[in-house]
């Protein structure tokens, strides 16, 4: 019996001696909405040394200057730069709109910001980078059309040689066939090594699987595009 406590004493001191280990030898990025001066604004923390920083504002500077900034998601590429994605809002005489924005934040420096504007209201962006460079932003919207008046999920990329490509629904259309009709939501994004990329959203389209709300997943490659 004595044995047994002594050997979970010691997991409990080597899992605990690991922690300490790992956050001083890496580094986390977190963003978050803060509400400063009457409006929502991003903020950025990174842990280092066990400690963490003081929070910076990125989403309000000489680059960016919008109100209420709010859903952020972030990423970090391989030479350390963060990338943050968030929804803002604005208000005009036909009343509220919701847009995307970028923000590219590199040391201690703002680098870069950029709206996104899809002509219609987008919300709950989430974005990935891959080792090549490359910026990937999933959102929802409604974009309308031949897609129907349900909300979709849009892909908007960047790559170094073109810049930023257009927005492309991918939760409809598959082969020219729209059966898509229920609000797609929340999308997640990841990349793999080889550059692939993996989208999951929820989505309320009805079907053999009932009329509850379900998860739904789509994939793109190179060689075979976005896959139904």
């Amino acid at each position: 019996m004595k044995n047994n406590h002594k050997s979970i004493l010691f997991l409990i001191t080597f899992v605990f001696i690991l922690s300490l280990c790992m956050l001083n030898t890496e580094q986390t990025f977190l963003s978050s909405n803060s509400n400063i001066n009457m409006k929502s604004d991003y903020q950025n923390l990174n842990l280092n040394e066990v400690e963490y920083s003081n929070a910076t504002v990125i989403a309000d500077n000489d680059y960016c200057r919008k109100p209420f900034s709010t859903s952020p998601d972030i990423a970090v590429d391989n030479l350390g730069g963060i990338h943050v994605v968030g929804e803002y809002s604005f208000t005009i005489s036909g009343g509220k709109v919701y847009c995307i924005r970028y923000v590219n934040y590199t040391g201690t420096k703002v680098m870069s910001c950029k709206t996104f504007n899809l002509n219609t209201n987008s919300y709950s962006p989430n974005i990935a980078v891959d080792d090549f460079g490359g910026i990937h932003v999933v959102c929802s919207s409604s974009p309308y059309g031949i897609w129907g008046s349900d909300r979709e999920i849009r892909y908007i990329n960047y790559n170094r040689t073109i810049g930023w490509i257009s927005a492309i629904v991918i939760s409809d259309g598959y082969n020219g066939t729209y059966w898509n009709d229920g609000s797609s939501t929340n999308p997640n994004i990841a990349v793999d090594d080889l550059g692939g990329i993996h989208v999951v959203w929820e989505d309320d389209t009805d079907g053999v699987w009932g009329n509850d709300t379900e998860i739904m997943y789509t994939t793109y490659t190179e060689a075979t595009g976005w896959l139904n």
